[in-house]
């Protein structure tokens, strides 16, 4: 085998190494003697396209048959302290449309105390399967696996019983497994002075640097951020507010075309507001007007499905996020609204989103989306499950003056067989609509499991 391909190999599995070192950790640092809670969920799904590359014409139906292994693990020690969930599959195209894959999403974060209440190290690592092209249609052929690592000590001192400082240094690294121009390494620091004001409220003064280094500078910048902004975080019976106010520096270190660097400066601010009107709902808002750019994005996951737990039909979902792996820095403007219900029948989520990126760099085009998604489960009976489910997403670009509307919906049906033993069905509509010419699509899909839950 050439060298080069021996490269290629071990960067291909460079993220799946990466995001098995949070479990690996918890299993040996010293004073590490609780058990893990892990749940898993493994079975095997399939799914039946008839148009499964998403053409406008000349559509190619497949069947994917997907052995599946989803998993949890938490710890709650003293010491150490887990949150973790991921899946890993194997896709089979009995068709051959496409070649069989391996395929894993991971999230989890690693705190461990070495001196309690004096240092604390931590290890992050997200793993997220996202487009190649983000103007494609997401198919088999239009998707890699993307990872985003960080690790770092944090320091505490302690002021006063009321006010404590903190030290947060970070190492970052992100790859992508078919766009090396996302790869980059990354180090930040950040210097935090927080202030109790009640047992559940604090104030905080934050100063932030962030330095990045892009293993392919010619087709991005590297640059260094500075962030500066105050915080609020409060917990009510019925209210939860999390503030962020302040300013941003960007020093790019050229431009696009390898000139001389210019700096910009840029207004921050972040709420997340959460309001409990009763006892089963919940409505919340989010705002965001601040720097950032994809590696930030892929470090808080959660944000990709704009805040909508899915674990319901987790295990019969073939579909997988739309956002960007776009190394360049954007100036992001964000609102998103949700509302949750849980009833002792019935479980509502509905979650409206706009979201406009101005990229700083011109030669990426800047676009705006927005749209809707919403969930649905009804208990029919108290083994079987009936759900609801859709969203539609518009999007903009801005240069190209291209508009592409994508609208899914879908309904399903899940029953527990035995209180370990769950099968599943769906039938699933997806479409888009695009100005640009052989970029739409129609697509029909029915998904079917069986799954065997610890």
């Amino acid at each position: 085998m050439k060298k080069q391909e021996i490269a290629q190999g071990r960067q291909r599995y460079a993220g799946l190494a990466k995001t098995t070192l949070c479990l690996a950790l918890a299993t040996v640092v010293p004073g590490n003697s609780i058990a893990f809670d892990i749940d898993y969920e493994a079975g095997v799904a399939a799914q039946h396209s008839d148009n499964i590359a998403r053409r406008d014409q000349g559509e190619i139906s497949d069947t994917v048959v997907a052995p599946r292994l989803w998993f949890s693990a938490v710890q709650t020690g003293s010491r150490v302290r887990l949150a973790a969930q991921g899946n890993v599959e194997y896709r089979h195209y009995i068709d051959d449309t496409f070649d069989d894959q391996l395929r894993g999403r991971f999230n989890g974060r690693l705190d461990w105390s070495v001196i309690p209440q004096r240092l604390d190290f931590i290890v992050q690592d997200s793993l997220s399967l996202l487009p190649v092209n983000q103007f494609a249609a997401f198919t088999p052929a239009n998707e890699q696996q993307v990872n985003v690592f960080v690790a770092g000590p944090t320091l505490y001192a302690r002021f006063t019983p009321v006010t404590r400082g903190q030290l947060d240094l970070r190492f970052i690294d992100s790859y992508a497994e078919e766009t090396p121009e996302f790869d980059s390494q990354r180090y930040s620091s950040a210097v935090r002075v927080l202030h109790e004001l009640s047992p559940r409220s604090n104030v905080s003064l934050n100063a932030e640097a962030l330095d990045v280094d892009f293993d392919m500078p010619n087709r991005a910048s590297d640059y260094r951020r500075y962030d500066g902004y105050a915080s609020l975080t409060a917990e009510r019976r019925r209210f939860d507010v999390q503030l962020d106010l302040g300013y941003s520096k960007l020093e790019m270190q050229r431009d696009m075309l390898g000139g001389p660097g210019f700096d910009e400066s840029y207004p921050l601010g972040r709420i997340t507001l959460d309001w409990r009107a009763t006892p089963r709902s919940v409505f919340g808002i989010t705002v965001r007007h601040q720097l950032s750019d994809a590696a930030d994005y892929l470090i808080n996951t959660r944000d990709l499905d704009f805040g909508l737990d899915r674990r319901a039909r987790e295990f019969n979902d073939f579909r997988a996020s739309d956002s960007i792996v776009e190394p360049n820095v954007f100036r992001e403007r964000l609102v998103r609204g949700r509302y949750a219900y849980d009833g002792e029948r019935l479980d509502l989520r509905v979650a409206p989103f706009s979201r406009r990126m101005q990229y700083v760099e011109g030669f990426v085009e800047d676009q705006e989306r927005s749209g809707v998604i919403a969930d649905l489960d009804f208990r029919l009976k108290p083994r079987t499950t009936l759900t609801v489910y859709g969203a539609n997403s518009r999007r903009e670009y801005q240069i190209s003056r291209r508009m592409d509307e994508d609208w899914t919906a879908g309904v399903g049906v899940s029953h527990r067989f035995t209180r370990k033993w769950t099968g599943r069905v769906d039938l699933e509509h997806r479409t888009r609509e695009s100005t640009e010419l052989g970029r739409s699509y129609d697509e029909n899909a029915v998904m079917v499991s069986l799954s065997y839950r610890r």
